[in-house]
């Protein structure tokens, strides 16, 4: 996805899973956000989550000195 953001996609009986994570100091792994996709473009909605909460994340990150 780009700018350390990460997707794993699943099919399931529901349609395309999918799950946007990030990693801090490359040990961690935080997963952000995951939904089910009903339509062919990921919605913007779900975009505005998983970046909303990705700078959430890298801010307690900075904040804690790591």
């Amino acid at each position: 996805m780009g700018g350390g953001l990460f997707e794993i996609r699943a099919k399931g009986p529901e349609g395309q899973g999918r799950i946007f994570y990030c990693t801090v100091q490359r040990r961690t792994i935080i997963m952000l956000h995951g939904f089910i996709k009903k339509t062919r473009a990921t919605p913007k909605r779900e975009l505005d989550i998983v970046s909303r909460r990705m700078r959430e994340v890298k801010n307690e990150r900075v904040r804690e000195g790591q």
